[in-house]
């Protein structure tokens, strides 16, 4: 089984449109983007700094971290119910795109 994405509009177009494709993957991205930006943050911290004790208040470091991982979930749970419901994914809504198997033997 091979899975081939599709333009909603034109089933026999081999390969997607620049601009259908590029726009799926930023709607693809804008999930993982609040995880992405969090460990971005704590990197540049780290790479600032040496090594030293951890102040008393370390563990708020640790809220914007545990959001960004929720969001991220929850993004990723939202897409799961919607392919489960029958529903194309909204990163694919937003292209105008679909994913549909291929025979492998076309």
């Amino acid at each position: 089984m091979v899975l081939v994405v599709y333009d909603e509009n034109e089933w026999q177009r081999r390969g997607l449109p620049l601009r259908k494709a590029f726009r799926r993957q930023v709607i693809k991205f804008l999930g993982t983007f609040p995880v992405v930006l969090t460990g971005a943050w704590f990197a540049f911290q780290t790479w600032g700094s040496f090594p030293r004790p951890a102040p008393s208040n370390a563990w708020l470091e640790f809220v914007p971290a545990l959001v960004a991982i929720g969001l991220s979930l929850v993004w990723k749970v939202w897409i799961g119910i919607t392919i489960a419901l029958g529903n194309e994914p909204i990163h694919d809504r937003v292209a105008g795109t679909t994913v549909r198997t291929r025979e492998t033997h076309e």
